[in-house]
């Protein structure tokens, strides 16, 4: 149980150090994916030229330098692709409800939540898609409170889990909730 308790603080405390430095150091991961994929492209070739490798595995030095780019260009994609992405399906997504709203109006009410809602998702959707970089630092920093609420939720559940674990005994049974009627009692007999 011990166990089981410190691995929860552990995946608490990861998930909470996580989240301040997704908050507070979000040049980190740029950092160490350049990092990475300069490492990938120096091994890859420095394996080839110092003669670790014959001249037929050319094609997977390529290989290994393809990767080492694409991950050098990781930041890039992930602060601005990923926001024109998430705002594209978030544009569509709200288009396609209120024309789903607008078919359902033929037939009756349509409630004005319903409406917003589809609202709130084209407006969203178009801040993605015009301004990538502002809605991804927001999107970085809206992770990293999640993660700090997760690794605070991770924590606290277990130590009410621990706490009602410790009440519990398996050798007492309850039976102040049961009765037994005599009929039962003298038929097994």
């Amino acid at each position: 149980m011990k166990f089981i308790k410190s691995d929860a603080y552990f995946t608490g405390i990861l998930l909470i150090a996580a989240g301040f430095f997704i908050i507070f150091l979000p040049d980190l991961l740029s950092a160490l994916l350049y990092i990475a994929g300069i490492a990938i492209i120096v091994f890859s070739v420095a394996k080839l030229i110092g003669g670790q490798r014959a001249s037929a595995d050319i094609s997977k030095t390529v290989g290994e330098v393809l990767v080492g780019i694409a991950v050098l260009a990781l930041p890039k994609l992930l602060s601005v692709g990923v926001p024109i992405i998430i705002g594209l399906c978030l544009l569509i997504s709200g288009i396609g409800r209120l024309l789903r709203l607008l078919e359902i109006r033929k037939y009756g009410s349509v409630k004005a939540a319903s409406v917003i809602a589809s609202a709130v998702l084209i407006v969203l959707g178009l801040l993605f898609i015009l301004m990538p970089g502002r809605m991804s630092h927001s999107f970085i920093n809206i992770a990293g409170i999640l993660f700090i609420a997760a690794g605070i939720a991770v924590i606290l559940f277990s130590n009410r889990k621990n706490k009602n674990k410790s009440s519990y005994d398996d050798s007492v049974i309850n039976v102040d909730g049961y009765s037994v009627r005599d009929d039962d009692y003298k038929r097994l007999r």
